[in-house]
């Protein structure tokens, strides 16, 4: 097999070629190069080492830092573009020289070997402050790197052993090696005061009588020392200073490289090439690099194979960060080095989860501080996951996403929570915009503490989560150097502008978002540095008028910088400045994070469509004026509209030509009891297609009764159709009043978002436009009365219209759905609530139905009855328009728990008027038909259901039947699927299916057979694999076929809808956990028991080992809780469902002796029945007698007696489980019997088997070890 990237495993890092060089002499065997990723400049070698009596090998890759670069920061790049390339990467090594530091009590020599490993096991590299080697400065210590990975200090104490001591030295007797680098014979130290004279080249004009006088060795064999090094960015030349620091923190040498190495877990080896001191030359730099790799080597081939590959993968795996950090960054050190102190876990670190509060005003610079902490500590983390805390739902988007990005089918938060407690790895969640006072953050905390947690707040009770670091200002110092960064290169003469940037500072009072929009306020030429206070002080006084008065003392300054920059962009005269504020006024009334561009996109595409229809609508229209008197009697005018138009305009103009075709046909409507024809009253009609009574075709009907929308607060477009859902012509006109698509392109919005960056007012990620919720607060509150009018109705109409495009819809809804929630968040405070104009009140329309099907239901029927109070206030609308909003107020309804009846009362209003003006093949009356079927369901009136949808399913397939024997369709198509064409409709596809549930509650399964059948037969023809309606389907034909004991046949539905259901449901969707306890309970059937054991095991979070504490520990949404915590609540389904699955798998387990086991699952189960089922509840009765028999086969004393009563308890209540089951009775008294006998013996003989508490955690250690019954 090809050697991938992912093949190596080993990383070893070189400072200088020399040290390369030798480090590739010593692998075993060079590898072929592989295609680096083009942001890699590293250059590698590739190759293996040998590991001892093992036939196996270490895949290594060496590095080399580039040529003239040393120091930790060129170390720390190489180290980081290294991980990113070599994914599977365990450990590395940091290999080549170093200055020594010579002392009797360490006899450190030129060519010996430091390993960073000291004996008393305390840190291996100390870091020291940049700049403090120098003679007369302290050692400013500065942290140490964590120690090397175990494996490695394991193999360190192999090599210490007094056989392996020297077994380094063999590979130094390679020919090419002794070539390269030769043993030099001069080992010269001086006294520490005596200083290499200045100028001189060698060390041949030295005094000699200042040589230090040393034993002479018995040999030239180099040794191995292990103590702790120093790493800094400097070359020390001071020798007094090293041998102060020698005696005060233990170093054996200097080097320059391992401190830039804090996120590459390594062990570092130096060569020791010269002294520290001023008589440094290069004469043994190429002997000592080639002793630490010959150790480096040695070292490897001790660490056995089966050790690396058990390590995880070291650095970044998994990056959900929304952003990179803006490059204007800067001051922070403290916060930073603070965060990493407690943040960043050492091998030893046994604290409990670390978490770091950053606090502060808004906009002081938290996200930002966070953001850049993560990317500089990227590699000391396996997973780093941002979550968006601002509101529940977006939090949940977070954690989805996390679930997404790491393949954890649960998307949940408490699912995702337990897979990060689980994980070894170390893993970073940032917790962003926790700002709801009263809310409890640690709710998104995992359980366990092998993590770490950064949240940002604006709150002072947060930091009580953790430690924290008051943020509200940046600093003075830190402050100007931001300014003038942000103001760009002609500021960048810091000493020029101290004094000017100072007096900015001050007026910002050092925050940080107002400096940085400042800065580019004045960097675009607004104005000089030294010219912005008096801009300041010009603006102050307007922004303080709109900014509320309890935010105006704390972000007054904040908001006179943004508006300094809106004044700039209204002043300037250039189109896109003026666009770019259109822009901002638009923003201001969605959501701060995400706008997308396909908002825009769709808008705008819809709108050009609208447009373009609405004209073509009026020519045609014309011409049928023309021709109605000579429509023949077979053509309809919607098929005669179809024939003309339908190729160049499609079906949306032949809807929209139907709309307005007014005057060419009446409103008929057909009564039950006379032939006499009335006007019709109904909101809802477009068309109706009516039985023919005399063999004349019908007509579309018209909507010249219906009154229009208009009103003398409306355009005259206003209405083109008078229906409440329809967009007009007037709606593309408030769209293209916003001059935002005048070029009929994206373009205005693309450059004027820039404009908006330009001055730091937005970002822009992947053509997603975000704003600081200051700024975003400010872009509203700014507005006069009228402009928040205008621009709230623009934003309205851009939504509305970005809805009309149904491509990947259900994907734009769920985006659009928190910019609706926005948009419609401050709708009283903005001037409208009962005044809603009714073109507005349109969109409003619309968008509560994209929040209906978003889940918003309370928002949603919000707005639906703001809408029907509006239409209410305009005379002669309540007949138009009543029943239609009733209609949309009830299917909201639907979605709110605990107000189902209330929609029964109106779907029963809705119902006969639609059946009575609408008829009943109308898909509008086979939709409330449906939602009343629907609520009678959850309801559970079955009868109800049967009576309202059997007699609308007949028709259903007799209008099929019919259509597939017609001689003009069996000549033109299959027969076959004009039917399943005729079915197939959404509406019509629903009634069968709730149909269906009805006859399988009612025990009628031979009839939901066949309907379920084709059902699925259609919905698997036409809709994705993934989608919950074929899902559904396919989940009642496969209860369907249990319910008449064909297991054989439900299988393979189950086991498909399980497995489609696992990729896109979280795991306590109450769906999905009735499909799995199904499927469960269908192997079994059949005879798979194990397979029934690991989906049970799976669902329950079991799957790696049982032991009454993680049972116990949440790890599972689908374990039962205390059942304190039910008490109070209503029990539903789910708790049914919960309980069923794990008495079910105790069970399984009692019949594969794992009684233990099936005690601690049953315990809880029986605890959960006793306090909410009835004393003869079935179910409840067999989880006490399952227990019962636990207890027995246990043998415990102190549950003996519990076992009886709780048999005595079933046998008494157990009348009807008895009578439905015979012989149940019997086995029941034979188990009672049994419990009485070991209860009697035990008292008899006064032998008592007690368990003490350390003897049952031993039994539950050993089922979580073997998986079986303890012995």
């Amino acid at each position: 097999m090809p050697l991938t990237l992912e093949s190596y495993q080993v990383g070893w890092i070189c400072a200088l070629s020399v040290e390369a060089e030798l480090a590739e002499l010593m692998l075993d065997k060079i590898h072929d190069s592989i295609p680096l990723p083009a942001r890699d400049e590293n250059i590698y070698t590739l190759g293996q080492i040998d590991v001892n009596g093992q036939g196996g090998s270490h895949n290594v890759v060496i590095a080399r830092l580039p040529a003239a670069e040393t120091g930790t920061a060129a170390a720390a790049t190489v180290a980081k573009d290294m991980l990113r390339t070599f994914t599977n990467l365990k450990f590395g090594l940091m290999v080549g020289i170093a200055g020594g530091i010579w002392s009797p009590e360490v006899d450190v020599r030129l060519g010996d070997v430091v390993v960073g490993a000291p004996d008393d096991n305390g840190p291996g590299v100390v870091q020291y402050d940049h700049g403090k080697y120098i003679q007369g400065k302290e050692f400013v210590h500065r942290g140490i790197l964590d120690k090397a990975p175990k494996v490695l200090r394991t193999a360190v104490s192999v090599a210490k052993q007094v056989r392996r001591r020297k077994a380094f030295l063999s590979h130094l007797n390679d020919d090419d090696v002794k070539e390269l680098a030769p043993r030099p014979t001069d080992d010269i130290l001086f006294e520490a005061a005596y200083a290499h004279p200045d100028g001189a080249r060698s060390c041949a004009g030295c005094e000699v009588q200042r040589k230090k006088e040393r034993a002479e060795r018995r040999d030239l064999v180099p040794l191995v020392h292990y103590g702790a090094i120093a790493s800094g960015n400097g070359v020390v030349k001071d020798a007094l200073f090293a041998d102060d620091v020698r005696r005060k923190h233990g170093i054996l040498c200097f080097e320059m490289e391992a401190a830039g190495l804090d996120n590459f877990p390594c062990l570092v080896i130096r060569g020791i090439s010269d002294y520290a001191d001023t008589h440094k030359n290069d004469d043994w730099h190429a002997y000592a690099a080639s002793t630490a790799a010959a150790y480096a080597k040695e070292l490897l081939k001790v660490v056995p194979l089966t050790a690396i590959s058990q390590l995880p993968s070291i650095g970044n795996k998994h990056w959900l960060v929304p952003r990179p950090s803006t490059p204007l960054f800067t001051g922070r050190e403290s916060v930073l080095q603070k965060m990493k102190d407690h943040l960043v876990r050492r091998s030893d670190d046994n604290r409990e989860r670390p978490i770091f509060v950053c606090c502060g005003i808004g906009g002081s610079g938290k996200s930002e501080t966070a953001i850049k902490f993560v990317e500089k500590n990227r590699n000391s983390f396996w997973g780093i996951f941002w979550i968006n805390a601002d509101t529940q739902d977006t939090a949940k988007q977070g954690f989805a996403e996390i679930a997404s990005a790491c393949s954890i089918s649960n998307t949940s938060i408490e699912d995702v929570k337990s897979w990060l407690a689980k994980k070894d790895s170390p893993w970073l969640l940032v917790l962003d915009n926790c700002d709801t006072m009263n809310k409890d953050y640690s709710s998104y905390f995992p359980s366990r503490q092998n993590g770490s947690i950064i949240m940002t707040t604006r709150l002072p009770e947060c930091k009580s989560y953790g430690i924290s670091d008051d943020m509200d200002k940046f600093g003075p110092e830190a402050s100007s150097s931001l300014l003038l960064q942000a103001c760009g290169d002609k500021y960048q003469d810091r000493e020029r502008h101290r004094d000017a940037a100072a007096n900015v500072v001050k007026l910002v009072d050092e925050l940080a978002i107002a400096l940085v929009h400042a800065g580019a306020y004045i960097g675009r030429g607004f104005c000089t540095l030294q010219e912005y206070p008096q801009r300041f002080q010009t603006q102050k006084k307007h922004a303080m008028q709109f900014s509320p008065v309890q935010r105006a003392s704390r972000y007054g300054s904040v908001y006179t910088t943004f508006e300094i920059s809106a004044k700039a962009l209204f002043a300037s005269g250039d189109k896109y400045d003026r666009l770019a504020l259109t822009l901002l006024r638009i923003l201001a009334f969605l959501d701060h994070e995400d706008v997308e561009e396909d908002i825009f996109k769709r808008a705008l595409e819809y709108c050009q469509d609208l447009e373009q229809y609405l004209n073509t609508s009026l020519r045609v229209l014309e011409e049928l004026q023309k021709a109605v008197t000579v429509v023949p009697c077979d053509d309809q005018p919607s098929q005669l509209v179809s024939k003309k138009h339908g190729p160049a305009h499609g079906s949306r103009v032949k809807k929209l030509v139907l709309r307005n075709m007014k005057s060419l046909f009446q409103i008929q409507k057909k009564s039950r009891n006379s032939a006499a024809v009335v006007p019709s009253k109904s909101p809802f009609i477009a068309t109706v297609d009516e039985e023919p009574a005399t063999g004349q075709m019908s007509y579309p009907v018209s909507v010249s009764e219906t009154p229009s929308l208009s009103t003398n607060e409306t355009s005259e477009h206003d209405a083109d159709d008078g229906e409440i859902g329809h967009l007009s012509r007037w709606h593309c006109e408030e769209f293209r009043s916003t001059h935002l698509f005048d070029s009929n392109t994206l373009s205005d919005i693309e450059i004027s978002r820039v404009r908006l960056a330009d001055l730091s007012l937005i970002r822009v990620n992947d053509k997603a436009i975000s704003l600081h919720p200051l700024v975003h607060e400010w872009a509203s509150i700014r507005l006069s009365a009228e402009e928040r009018k205008q621009a709230w109705g623009q934003t309205v109409c851009i939504l509305a219209l970005s809805t009309e495009e149904h491509k990947d819809w259900q994907i734009f809804t769920r985006s659009l759905k928190a910019h609706i929630e926005a948009c419609f968040k401050d709708r009283k405070n903005i001037g409208y609530d009962d005044e809603i104009p009714l073109d507005l009140a349109r969109c409003l329309y619309l968008l509560a139905w994209q929040l209906c099907q978003a889940y918003n239901n309370v928002l949603s029927l919000e707005l639906f009855q703001a809408v029907q109070k509006r239409c209410l206030l305009q005379p002669n609308t309540f007949a138009v328009r009543a029943q239609e909003l009733l209609y949309c107020e009830a299917a909201c309804l639907i979605g709110i728990p605990g107000r189902t009846a209330d929609a029964v009362t109106m779907f029963k209003k809705i119902v006969p008027h639609r059946l009575e003006f609408l008829g009943p093949d109308d898909s509008r009356t086979q939709i409330a038909q449906y939602a009343l079927a629907t609520c009678y369901i959850g309801q559970c009136e079955y009868k109800k259901v049967i009576h309202i949808l059997e007699p609308v399913v007949t028709r259903f397939l007799a209008h099929a039947a019919q259509t597939a024997s017609d001689d003009e369709v069996a000549e033109s198509k299959d027969a076959e699927s004009s039917v399943q064409s005729h079915l197939r409709g959404p509406v019509r596809s629903s009634c069968m299916h709730v149909l269906s549930k009805a006859y399988i509650h009612l025990g009628n399964i031979a009839k939901a057979v066949p309907l379920l059948e084709e059902l699925v037969t259609y919905r698997t023809s036409g809709l994705h694999s993934w989608d919950p309606l074929r899902l559904s389907s396919m989940h009642d034909l496969a209860f369907a076929h249990t319910k008449l004991g064909q297991n054989e046949l439900a299988l393979p539905y189950l086991e498909e809808v399980v497995r489609f259901e696992s990729q896109t449901l979280p795991s306590d969707d109450l769906e999905r956990m009735n499909s799995v306890y199904l499927l469960a309970a269908v192997y079994r059937s059949v005879g798979r028991a194990q397979e029934a054991i690991n989906l049970r095991e799976k669902a329950l979070g079991l799957e790696h080992g049982f032991t009454l504490a993680n049972q116990t520990s949440g790890h599972s949404s689908w374990i039962l809780k205390p059942v304190s915590e039910y008490r109070g609540k209503i029990i539903g389904r789910r708790e049914r469902i919960q309980s069923t699955m794990m008495h079910n798998l105790a069970v399984d387990y009692l019949d594969t002796d794992r009684v233990l086991e099936a005690k601690v699952l049953l315990k809880p189960v029986v605890d959960f029945r006793s306090e909410f089922y009835s004393l003869d509840d079935p179910e409840r009765l067999r989880s006490m007698r399952e227990l019962a028999i636990a207890y027995i086969l246990l043998e415990d004393s102190e549950e003996l007696g519990e076992a009886i009563r709780l048999l005595e308890q079933v046998i008494s209540n157990g009348e009807k489980d008895f009578e439905s089951e015979p012989g149940l009775l019997a086995i029941t008294e034979g188990w009672l019997d049994r419990g009485r006998d070991l209860l009697d013996s035990r008292e008899s003989s006064g032998s008592w088997t007690t368990t003490d508490d350390e003897e049952q955690s031993d039994q539950e250690a050993q089922v979580s070890d073997e998986g079986g019954r303890p012995m």
